[in-house]
């Protein structure tokens, strides 16, 4: 699957990162099936560089993330959110 960078099909928001986590493992587990879509979640209390470092170099077709950690990488310009095709709220 070819992609652009900074090109993200769907863009999950919670506050929960509970929840956040549990939806990254299910998508996780379709990797049998669907081995080129990349999953990457995003939640405070994890160093931001990491999360720039992870955009920067995976790539991922679908973000997983708390609403505060992705409105920071959106603001920060490390994020494009202008693409996202889908935005699911939890």
């Amino acid at each position: 699957m070819h992609r652009q960078s900074n090109f993200y099909l769907i863009s999950f928001l919670s506050f929960w990162c509970l929840s956040l986590l549990q939806i990254c493992h299910e998508f996780e587990s379709f990797s049998t099936y669907l081995p080129d879509i990349k999953v990457v979640v995003f939640y405070g209390g994890v160093n931001i560089k990491i999360h720039k470092d992870l955009l920067k170099n995976e790539c991922p077709h679908i973000d997983v993330g708390t609403l505060g950690r992705i409105l920071a990488l959106a603001r920060e310009n490390d994020l494009s959110l202008r693409n996202v095709r889908h935005f699911i709220f939890l």
